[in-house]
């Protein structure tokens, strides 16, 4: 039986890429604000080898998405409303 859980990655609202990482094949499942975080939660199997994996949070209307970015999900966070994306050379190898 494999050892799956589900656990909670914090990701900084800012616009610089953040590198988590997590058990290869790890689901996303949600991403919600959390205090002053944006918390994205994925489920794992913690027996897998670690790799890391790149995102980014975006905001509204005063950010570019980078080309081959996949979205994930919109979280607000006032006064701000961010979008987080996994980008292609973090999700592409260990997804």
């Amino acid at each position: 039986m494999k050892a799956r859980k589900v656990w909670k990655y914090p990701f900084h609202p800012d616009l610089e890429p953040q590198t988590r990482e997590m058990p290869e094949g790890a689901k996303f499942l949600t991403a919600q604000a959390q205090g002053s975080a944006i918390m994205a939660w994925f489920e794992v199997d913690q027996d897998m080898p670690r790799c890391e994996r790149t995102f980014q949070t975006l905001w509204t209307g005063n950010s570019i998405v980078p080309e081959g970015a996949v979205y994930l999900a919109t979280v607000q966070l006032p006064p701000l409303v961010w979008h987080l994306y996994e980008l292609a050379e973090g999700g592409a190898s260990c997804a």
